[in-house]
C-alpha cells in the first residue's frame, strides 16, 4: 500500500515539473518521476498480486498478451505519425513500454478480483487513462500534433481521471 502511494508521490512532483516551464531539462526530470511512480505502481499491484494469488505467475499470458497488444498499437502510431527521430523519442518509447507494464500488470490483477471486486476494473481504466494522458504529452512535446486547448485539456483530465481512479482501486485493495 505504502509503496502505490509512493507512486502517487512521484507522479505529483512529476507534475509539478513538468508544469513548471517547457525546458528539456524539466521534461526529462518529471519525466522520470512519472517513470518511477508507474514502476512504484507495477511493483505494488505485483506485491497485492503476489499476497492474494500466490500460485499467479509474475507475467502469464494474459498479462503478456495485453503487454503485446499495447506495445503493437504504439508502434503502428509510431509508423503512421512518422515522427522526426529525437534521442529522447526512444527514451519516451522505453516509458510507454513502462506504462504499457503497469497495465498489463493492473489488468491481470483487476481481471483475477473482478468476481468479488468489480471496481477493481478501475485500476487498469486508471492505467490506460495514464498512457493516453502520456501518450498526449508526447505528442505535443514531438510535436505530432498541435497544443490545441482541447488536446492540452484532454491530456489533463485523463491525467486527474488515471489518478482518481488508482486511488479508489487501493481502497478495494485495503478492504479485498
Amino acid at each position: 500500500m505504502f509503496i502505490l502511494l509512493a507512486g502517487f508521490a512521484a507522479d505529483y512532483i512529476g507534475d509539478y515539473i513538468l508544469g513548471k516551464s517547457e525546458r528539456t531539462s524539466d521534461f526529462i526530470a518529471g519525466s522520470c518521476l512519472f517513470a518511477v511512480g508507474h514502476i512504484l505502481y507495477i511493483v505494488g499491484i505485483s506485491m497485492a498480486e503476489k499476497y492474494l494469488f500466490p500460485q499467479v505467475l509474475w507475467l502469464n499470458g494474459f498479462e503478456a498478451g495485453v503487454f503485446l497488444a499495447v506495445i503493437c498499437v504504439m508502434l503502428l502510431i509510431l509508423l503512421v505519425k512518422k515522427p522526426a527521430f529525437e534521442p529522447m523519442l526512444a527514451l519516451m518509447f522505453v516509458y510507454c513500454m513502462i506504462v504499457t507494464l503497469m497495465i498489463s500488470k493492473a489488468a491481470g490483477l483487476a481481471v483475477r478480483m473482478l468476481p468479488d471486486a468489480p471496481s477493481m476494473l478501475l485500476l487498469p481504466a486508471g492505467a490506460v487513462c495514464f498512457l493516453f494522458s502520456d501518450y498526449t504529452l508526447g505528442m505535443m512535446r514531438f510535436k505530432m500534433h498541435e497544443k490545441t486547448i482541447a488536446f492540452k485539456s484532454a491530456c489533463t483530465a485523463t491525467y486527474f481521471a488515471a489518478q482518481t481512479m488508482i486511488a479508489l482501486s487501493m481502497f478495494t485493495l485495503i478492504r479485498y
